[in-house]
């Protein structure tokens, strides 16, 4: 297929990324410490969002989770990513849950998470994947670090 060239050359680590030092050494500590809230990952496409995530997700391998939210935006269907990410961990260490696109859930829809962001914090830690900031409530920005992947706008001068 045409696009598993993708996956052949996705990088396997963090030192593998293209990244600007900063992020790479604080994606390196969330790493190897395996400790952190929860994250925006802001940026373009193809600036390693996802592939950063899937990276921080090997360190849970069974309590790892990606939720593709592109055209998910009824309260059903987010219900159901919900339940997943209060599932029991299967190694008794927290859940790390992928929200992919999540730019695409209606700004008000995306309120849905806030209960479970502050409550199931000791089981669950979500990262959401954006490619722009703007689209993502401030309750849910509020509740989570934001780590920005897109070097163009941070390489701008003022």
């Amino acid at each position: 297929m045409a696009i598993d060239w993708i996956f052949k050359y996705r990088p396997n680590s963090i030192e593998e990324m293209a990244l600007y030092p900063a992020l790479k050494d604080r994606l390196n500590l969330y790493y190897q410490e395996g400790e952190y809230g929860h994250l925006i990952f802001a940026g373009g496409w193809g600036t390693g969002k996802t592939t950063a995530a899937h990276i921080l997700g090997e360190k849970h391998p069974n309590d790892f989770a990606e939720f593709d939210c592109a055209g998910k935006n009824t309260k059903t269907e987010l219900q159901k990513i919900i339940t997943g990410s209060f599932s029991v961990s299967l190694m008794g260490s927290k859940r790390v849950i992928l929200l992919d696109e999540f730019h695409n859930i209606k700004t008000n829809e995306q309120t849905i998470f806030n209960v479970p962001m502050e409550k199931n914090y000791n089981q669950s830690i979500y990262i959401l994947a954006v490619n722009d900031i703007d689209k993502v409530n401030p309750a849910i920005v509020s509740r989570s670090t934001i780590l920005n992947f897109d070097i163009g706008t941070l390489s701008k001068k003022t």
